[in-house]
């Protein structure tokens, strides 16, 4: 809200507004299902409650009943996901009250609505693919496939519904109302009382295993450690590093020490990593859209983006300071050798710039957008082979 203050974006056409009201149930449907991927990915991997370590030794393990005292935390993660996506959606309804017809009160209580569903989906396809003990391959197949569908009909600009338009389009009821849209709400709750009923057939291991992971988690979070973060939540989704890397370097290659190791750190990167770092990317690009086209305040979410994807890229670098007694004594200086260290990282943007020109591209049509992109492409391959 302080952000939308501060800059002036300008008021929507009537072409505009056509195109949110047909377009618009579609973008916003992939919300919804990112969240539900999330929300999957969490359940498989032991997600979404941590509770203390030692409710899980003396509570859970007791002769008890395990639903009740694991329904009362499950209620928490879903009030506390509702309320925080319920934020979210009412700060981005007022900002786009700004621009579109209708009231400013309307516009936050629809975007709440939308974002405490949001908010309650994510928690609710955890606490049902955890109870339910689903295979782990199987639910993610099942909601990347939803994620492509919401995606290609939003890209492919038909008729054709995609499975969550009904979110994004309740979110649009201060344009037009339609009372199918309350069909989001329903699934919704249906999810969350489902996820809730099956909370007695939670992991105790997965439970105990998250309890020690959360708690150094908050303790690094209040300390500032992002890099200890970020091992922490791979460890909480169970992401590893390729046994295997996807190619093999020959022993005696042309490549320097220093690139040779930032090489093969990428060869070994799992696949889930490098769909975020694409994500993320894809994520970026939309936001300088809509940036472009008069929402201001979306550089804001570029650029969070961008912060997430830049920690994954210097993965090599991090690497090496995560080890500060082998850097110490290597005959070279500390500095020289972290400089160096950035040199493939820069390579690594090559590709990452053409999914974000070709996302560009997808969205935006506009010639000057075209122009701008095939005058800075050379610029960024010259940075990356530099």
């Amino acid at each position: 809200m302080f952000i939308s203050g501060i800059f002036e974006d300008t008021v929507a056409t009537t072409n505009d507004i056509s195109h949110i009201t047909e377009h618009g149930p579609n973008i916003l449907g992939i919300i919804v299902a990112v969240a539900f991927f999330l929300g999957v990915r969490s359940g498989a991997s032991g997600g979404p409650i941590a509770v203390e370590d030692a409710e899980v030794r003396h509570v859970l393990l007791a002769p008890l009943d395990i639903r009740s005292a694991l329904r009362k935390p499950a209620i928490q993660r879903l009030r506390s996901a509702a309320f925080a996506g319920a934020l979210a959606g009412a700060a981005a309804g007022q900002l786009a009250a700004r621009r579109l017809p209708g009231s400013l009160g309307a516009w936050a209580f629809y975007g709440a609505i939308y974002g405490a569903c949001v908010g309650m989906v994510w928690v609710g396809a955890a606490l049902l693919v955890h109870g339910l003990r689903l295979p782990n391959t199987l639910v993610t197949l099942f909601a990347s496939a939803l994620v492509f569908w919401q995606a290609g009909v939003t890209v492919a600009d038909t008729n054709a519904p995609g499975p969550f338009d009904a979110f994004g389009s309740m979110a649009l009821w201060a344009l037009h109302i339609e009372a199918i849209d309350l069909i989001a709400v329903v699934i919704t709750t249906i999810t969350a009382l489902a996820g809730i009923f099956v909370v007695g057939s939670l992991s105790l291991e997965a439970l105990a295993r998250r309890s020690n992971l959360v708690a150094q988690l908050r303790f690094a979070v209040t300390l500032q450690d992002i890099r200890t973060v970020m091992l922490l939540r791979r460890q909480l989704s169970q992401e590893q590093m390729r046994a295997t890397p996807w190619l093999t370097l020959k022993r005696r290659g042309s490549l320097p020490p220093v690139a040779r190791r930032g090489v093969q750190s990428f060869l070994k990167f799992p696949t889930r990593r490098y769909a975020r770092m694409k994500l993320m990317v894809v994520l970026a690009a939309l936001a300088q859209v809509a940036a472009y086209r008069g929402t201001t305040p979306a550089i804001v979410a570029s650029g969070l983006c961008l912060f997430v994807f830049g920690l994954e890229l210097v993965e090599p670098l991090s690497q090496e300071v995560d080890k500060p007694e082998r850097t110490d004594s290597l005959p070279i200086d500390r500095g020289a050798l972290m400089l160096r260290h950035l040199v493939v990282p820069a390579v690594m943007l090559i590709p990452f710039s053409v999914v974000a020109i070709v996302t560009a591209l997808i969205f935006e049509h506009d010639g000057a957008a075209i122009a701008t992109a095939a005058v800075l492409a050379p610029f960024a391959l010259a940075t990356g082979m530099a």
